[in-house]
């Protein structure tokens, strides 16, 4: 979406499909950006995220030029063929589209040639380029300076990306991405809460697509210990996925609650698709990060050779200074918990790492290092932990909440048992899972604990299913879709009566009517199998029910793979 300065021509427009979707675009703009007024038809596309729409419409260009092939460019590195992506930006360079160099660094920074990046933006004059322009170079440059250098060098130039993007005619379009890389690099730095305060801003501005915003939120909530929260948004967060590439963000979202919640057989599983998913993409960040979360919990269960080959993919993939600092340490810890690496030199390899973080000011990554020193310590007796421990509470004291550390709590359960209960400094408030539980997959039972919580109505369970995937409905589509079978008053009367027996049996949940429709509140102590499973069997779903929506859920429900 960076830079977008096409101008549609006439070979574009010709009668047929393309036009009716280009219209489609076009009404759906006007519609989410009503105050907005962008060049092109084509900047329209892209603000959409209709990358091919761009691409078809290009295919009949006769002249393309250099601001085509720009648009064009864009619309490649979205759609995922890098390639092509880099080829047409190179040709709008070398045809005199000069910005259209900022979007052939975000391609290199996306396949992590961070060096090459920097220095396409380096060629660039950022202060002669239209406004829109500066902001997503300046954007850029933070993003590529967090990489290169530190979270507290990227500051500047993050602010000053958004302070552009807030004066643009243009700004609901440009403006949330500028707020989510400075919210980003706060939550980076440890401010976490004026990162939410920045992501809370995004609210009052129209987004469309994916809201991505709210995944940053839900991140940030999670590190904070806001964990009923974070729930609730991860869960509206699942309603929205209508992509693999959402649907990818989410799952990352989900491992990080199961984590939490001390699932970690779960977390395991979905850690182990991310880090799959992310490779697939040339995602190296992401793909690391998640191999290192699969090498942690892998050790902790007892599994050394899954934790081992995730290891080697992430020391393989890791490209950035960053990326190899962590690798260095979490992969000390990994070590030491298979007995592959002395405490000492585990303890040693774990300082350099975090002295490493700490000079980028990536300081929850920093203080998280610093926890398994701690561990590494606690072998060599007292005082070394004693050591280890005050320069924990020292860097907590500077900025931190010991929610942050909680992830790593659930691997150290030794050390947590030597500090507790007397450092809640450290240890924070115990993470409670969900207090309900939906299995949907092979069964159709609200359990509570390892107790079923028998409803007394026959399609209760499926009630609460169908709100948890459709979101808030109309008695009447209730009704239809789940009571079908029924006269509309004993359909009627089942529904009423479940409304009751959640009173009585499950008070956490209820069905509440507001705005003609009625909405399933107290989602948040509720885990759903369907959504909270890493690759659901949506062929086993609600065996016994002959309703129609339940029979076509496994179609509704977005498999891994392509898409932006």
């Amino acid at each position: 979406m960076d830079g977008l300065r096409f101008r549609l021509s006439e070979d574009h427009v010709k009668e047929g499909a393309l036009t009716d979707r280009l219209k489609a675009v076009r009404a759906a703009f006007k519609r989410h950006f009503p105050e907005v007024q962008l060049l092109s038809a084509l900047e329209e596309c892209l603000a959409l995220g209709d990358a091919a729409l761009v691409r078809d419409l290009m295919a009949s260009a006769s002249a393309p030029t250099a601001e085509d092939l720009r648009v064009l460019g864009i619309a490649h590195r979205l759609l995922g063929d890098v390639i092509a992506s880099e080829q047409t930006l190179e040709r709008a360079i070398a045809q005199g589209a000069a910005a259209a160099r900022i979007d052939l660094a975000r391609t290199y920074s996306l396949t992590e040639r961070k060096e090459d990046a920097w220095q396409e933006l380096q060629l660039l004059d950022i202060a002669a380029l239209p406004a829109q322009d500066q902001a997503y170079a300046y954007r850029l440059r933070a993003e590529l300076r967090s990489d290169l250098d530190s979270f507290e060098a990227a500051l500047p130039d993050a602010r000053l990306a958004c302070r552009i993007a807030n004066g643009l005619p243009q700004r609901a379009v440009v403006l949330p991405w500028c707020q989510i890389t400075l919210a980003v690099t706060y939550e980076q730095l440890g401010e976490d809460h004026r990162a939410l305060h920045l992501l809370e801003q995004l609210g009052e501005l129209p987004v469309y697509g994916y809201p991505y915003h709210l995944v940053n939120s839900a991140r940030v909530l999670l590190q904070l210990g806001r964990l009923e929260d974070a729930r609730a948004l991860i869960l509206y967060l699942r309603t929205q996925v209508h992509t693999a590439q959402a649907r990818r963000t989410w799952q990352r979202l989900q491992a990080d609650l199961l984590w939490l919640q001390g699932d970690l057989s779960a977390a395991l599983a979905v850690n182990q698709q991310a880090a799959q998913d992310a490779e697939r993409d040339f995602n190296a960040l992401q793909a690391v990060k998640a191999y290192l979360r699969v090498a942690l919990l892998a050790a902790h269960l007892g599994a050394p050779d899954t934790a081992l080959r995730a290891l080697a993919r992430a020391e393989v993939l890791a490209g950035s200074r960053g990326m190899r600092s962590l690798v260095l340490g979490y992969g000390a810890s990994v070590r030491l918990r298979l007995g592959h690496l002395t405490p000492e030199a585990a303890l040693q390899t774990l300082h350099a790492a975090r002295d490493q973080l700490a000079q980028r000011a990536e300081r929850p990554d920093e203080r998280d290092m610093q926890l398994h020193a701690c561990e590494a310590a606690r072998h060599l007796g007292p005082e070394a932990l004693a050591r280890e421990l005050e320069h924990l509470r020292a860097l907590m004291r500077a900025a931190g909440h010991p929610a942050m550390l909680a992830r790593s709590w659930h691997l150290l359960p030794d050390l947590a048992a030597q500090l507790r209960p007397g450092d809640p400094a450290l240890l924070g408030p115990a993470v409670q899972p969900p207090a309900l539980r939906l299995l949907t997959l092979n069964r159709a039972d609200l359990m509570r604990g390892d107790r079923v919580v028998r409803l007394g109505v026959r399609r209760g369970v499926e009630v609460l299913a169908y709100l948890l995937h459709f979101g808030p409905r109309s008695l009447e589509l209730i009704l239809r879709d789940v009571f079908g079978d029924l006269d509309r008053t004993k359909g009627r009367n089942q529904f009423h009566q479940l409304r009751l027996r959640l009173r009585e049996l499950a008070p956490e949940l209820s069905l509440e009517y507001g705005g003609g429709l009625y909405h399933l509140r107290g989602q948040e102590a509720l885990w759903w199998d369907v959504t909270g499973t890493a690759q659901p069997n949506m062929a086993h779903f609600l065996p016994a029910c002959g309703s129609d929506w339940a029979q076509e859920l496994a179609l509704a429900v977005p498999e891994a793979g392509g898409g932006h």
